[in-house]
């Protein structure tokens, strides 16, 4: 089926299953509903990724296991990766593939925006998508936010953001948070200037149990007057 891997063993299912159940989150926004869905494609390792979609480093400043490849309209998804990972289930592949997806937003292609700008709000956007799917009801509390948080190594933080500013900037395309997936929410974010700095601090002790954050977790969205549950995409304001 396109939009989907071939295939029949167990892996090959899974990620037919996760593209689907994204497929139907992609297609119930109105931002989306128009743009084909891309397929995915599980290649080798990173070296068979860039083989497939060759990129100066330049461009990939931040190396993830899943990506998207605007040349051919695929994700392609690390097989050393996924197996590797095969232990932590289903929902950190759900997590990479959002975050490939928003790549595919024609919004944000070509745009000059720096790290950890452009990061943070590719996790707030794969939130929104992930909500969308109605996936989070799927998920452990603590497990919805922490594959942002684990992401990335310490010596990554000033191209990816911190910890506590990638799960912060999950929880908002969640619906949890006061800010929006804007461009200037997402700057002040990556500024630590957040209407809930409490927050911002317990959502990089995911593995501590915080009181407040299992709170946000649990309700996961607020609606508001200007913001329905689940968020929506709000392409207006995401570029500067």
């Amino acid at each position: 089926m396109a939009g989907e891997p071939g295939g029949s063993s167990p892996l090959q299912a899974q990620l037919a299953s996760v593209a689907g159940e994204l497929r139907s989150g992609w297609l119930s926004d109105p931002t989306t509903r128009s743009i084909p869905f891309p397929s995915l494609r599980v290649v080798s390792d990173p070296a068979a990724q860039q083989a497939a979609c060759p990129q100066p480093d330049a461009a990939i400043p931040l190396h993830r296991p899943v990506r998207y490849c605007a040349n051919s309209s695929e994700i392609l998804i690390n097989r050393s990766w996924l197996e590797t990972d095969a232990s932590a289930g289903a929902w950190p592949r759900r997590y990479w593939i959002a975050l490939a997806l928003t790549e595919a937003l024609p919004q944000l292609k070509n745009r000059k925006v720096a790290e950890p700008v452009a990061n943070l709000q590719h996790n707030c956007l794969a939130g929104v998508l992930l909500a969308g799917s109605g996936l989070t009801q799927q998920a452990e509390s603590a497990a919805v936010i922490a594959p942002a948080i684990t992401a990335y190594s310490i010596s990554r933080n000033a191209l990816a953001g911190t910890p506590s500013q990638r799960g912060y900037a999950l929880l908002t395309g969640l619906g949890a948070t006061a800010l929006s997936c804007s461009y200037q929410d997402m700057l002040a974010l990556s500024d630590n200037k957040v209407p809930d700095p409490d927050l911002l601090k317990a959502a990089a002790e995911v593995r501590r149990s915080s009181s407040s954050l299992m709170a946000v977790l649990n309700s996961q969205c607020r609606p508001r007057p200007s913001a329905s549950c689940p968020r929506r995409l709000s392409p207006s304001a995401w570029n500067p």
